[in-house]
């Protein structure tokens, strides 16, 4: 009886380890990349330049965010594009902007250079509905 009780408590620990799960606002499961060589925007569909890093700023929207106090992270693309998760520093745009901040209804980019500031809505924003009315 005590080696069946050992026996399911060994296996049990031996479990515990994929029990918890990954901080989603954690970058471990990608490896960062490098670019090398000349970063010229380029018209021929050539991946040599990052696609949220390829046009201008105001080309980009905001499909969803996640807000919260551990961090933020957004879900962006453009029209017809793949969608990329993007964090606060991460640079978008063909002109040096970054993301400066996430907010549950828009994120905020701008230069390192300047105080420009440019704010980027989000597409279907959640709005607040007054349920009490029910």
């Amino acid at each position: 009886m005590k080696i069946k009780i050992l026996i399911v408590l060994s296996v049990l620990i031996s479990f515990l380890n994929f029990a918890y799960a990954e901080d989603p606002f954690s970058r471990s499961f990608s490896t960062p990349s490098t670019v090398t060589g000349d970063l010229t925007l380029t018209d021929d569909g050539s991946d040599a330049v990052h696609p949220m890093m390829k046009y201008d700023v105001a080309k980009y929207f905001v499909k969803g965010v996640i807000v919260s106090l551990e961090g933020s992270i957004a879900v962006m693309s453009i029209p017809g594009g793949k969608d990329y998760i993007m964090f606060p520093g991460d640079p978008i745009g063909n002109d040096l902007h970054t993301i400066k901040s996430i907010d549950q209804d828009y994120i905020i980019v701008g230069k390192n250079s300047s105080d420009e500031e440019i704010t980027i809505s989000v597409s279907n924003p959640l709005l607040a509905t007054n349920l009490s009315g029910m």
